[in-house]
């Protein structure tokens, strides 16, 4: 009857096909998913409760039959439940409106009733109270439609009690959160285009990884959802708000996991600076703690020239981007985000495409520009080992590590000079590596420490220039 009662609502709404799904919140923004759970009410312990319906269900049947023990003991403080019926009724009064509501069943019709003379409530739950302005009047229509139901049971005609009756859904699928148990084998494909799917199976999950159907049949896939905005280039994805979890035997994909998050990202927006790259802003905009405009404000760009430390694409048809830019506080340098605009003009006059908050500098550009923090050095910056131990000189880098082949070591206190630099790494991981030439004329690569999230490095390099980088 619960189910029932909560499942007549309207939860989710789609408004236009080539949008996202929306959810829609009952009570003022209160209640949640398929049980329609009060917030205020009942402690949710995890978002699954908000969104994977069977976690939904179990969540709010156990706050019901929680209730439903404690219905006995109601006569203390209003009439006492004298059966089975009455006891239900209390437990969802108590359900719905939360332990203080327990008694509400017990006097609901005489009370709405009275308030609304005449009028009718009908057969079927309405979310608003057609009679009552009263919102204190308007709940006590869920207590009066609770009833109706539990006395009619309308349920029922979907109820087999036959022990061999074959089931047309995969109960244990469900239970288990996978999202694809009522969606047939052929269909999937099709189902799951333009969606971010990751792997329910526990061994999987530890890899985090957020993955696209691509055209070709493939899974294209990043590590972390830090980057799964960038997923685009190899599928339209139609759906940011919803992860499908999904286990191997649902998908007979050859999978494709990217370990350099730059490679994909670059090739995936349009305008998106790369790491190590300058900039100039062309607005004073905040420099915030966090990628959100509601974080902390350590400093503001005003009109300034910044050296890109990381980026964050926030996912979204408009493909927000944030810039880690270095900032110089009564800490010492510390780093911060930057809003650098979206993909698409908005409709709002004052906000404008990426190009209009941020634009690309050369570093011929940046070096001449006042007061400039260079964090991470540049092509034709001379630069010397810090550490305190020798570092190899690689051949070249693979993925996220260097080849194993060695072509020279540098001393602490060597100097040399950056012909190149490359960024590295999955997830939210920036690992630099500097193409160098030593004072002897070996060529090659050498790790230079983390850009992000923890700068360390000036623990590997300094610059030997009159205004160095790490100065």
């Amino acid at each position: 009857a619960v189910v029932a009662q909560e499942s007549n609502f309207s939860h989710f709404r789609k408004v236009d096909p080539s949008r996202p799904l929306k959810i829609v919140m009952g009570d003022h923004n209160q209640s949640i998913g398929l049980m329609q759970i009060y917030l205020q009410a009942h402690a949710v312990r995890t978002p699954d409760h908000y969104f994977d319906l069977t976690k939904n269900i179990l969540f709010g049947l156990e706050q019901f039959y929680l209730n439903w023990e404690r219905a006995e003991k109601a006569g203390e403080s209003c009439f006492p439940v004298k059966n089975r019926e009455e006891q239900a009724r209390a437990a969802y009064s108590a359900y719905n409106g939360g332990r203080i509501a327990a008694c509400r069943w017990s006097t609901a019709s005489a009370k709405w009733h009275k308030e609304n003379p005449g009028c009718k409530f009908g057969t079927k739950t309405d979310y608003e109270d057609k009679c009552s302005k009263d919102s204190n009047y308007k709940f006590l229509l869920h207590d009066l439609h609770y009833a109706k139901k539990l006395k009619s049971s309308p349920w029922s005609m979907y109820v087999d009690l036959k022990p061999d009756t074959e089931l047309s859904l995969d109960v244990d699928c469900l239970m288990r959160g996978n999202d694809l148990c009522a969606i047939s084998p052929e269909r999937r494909v099709e189902y799951l285009s333009g969606h971010i799917l990751t792997f329910y199976a526990p061994e999987e999950s530890v890899q985090n990884e957020y993955c696209v159907v691509g055209e070709e049949g493939n899974l294209h896939c990043v590590r972390g959802d830090h980057d799964v905005a960038c997923l685009n280039r190899f599928a339209e994805i139609k759906q940011y708000n919803r992860v499908y979890r999904i286990e191997h035997p649902d998908v007979d994909y050859q999978r494709l996991t990217y370990q350099n998050r730059h490679f994909v990202c670059q090739n995936a927006v349009d305008g998106l600076v790369p790491v190590g790259s300058f900039i100039k802003t062309h607005k004073a905009i905040a420099i915030r703690r966090e990628a959100s405009r509601d974080s902390d404000a350590i400093g503001s760009t005003d009109n300034g020239v910044f050296q890109v430390v990381d980026f964050f694409v926030r996912p979204g048809f408009e493909l927000d981007r944030y810039y880690v830019v270095p900032v110089k506080t009564k800490q010492g340098m510390e780093f911060g985000y930057i809003y650098a605009g979206a993909l698409k003009a908005s409709k709002k006059p004052k906000y404008g495409d990426w190009d209009r908050w941020a634009t690309p500098l050369s570093v011929e550009q940046a070096i001449k520009a006042p007061n400039v923090l260079r964090p991470i050095p540049f092509a034709g910056e001379k630069m010397r080992v810090v550490t305190e131990i020798p570092q190899p000189i690689w051949a070249d880098v693979l993925s996220e590590t260097p080849h194993t082949r060695k072509v020279g070591v540098l001393e602490p206190g060597d100097d040399f000079e950056v012909v190149e630099t490359k960024i590295m790494g999955s997830h939210t991981y920036n690992k630099l590596f500097l193409k160098i030439r030593s004072t002897e004329g070996v060529v090659g690569y050498l790790y230079a420490g983390q850009v992000a999230p923890n700068f360390t490095v000036d623990k590997y390099v300094e610059s030997v220039n009159e205004e160095g980088v790490s100065k």
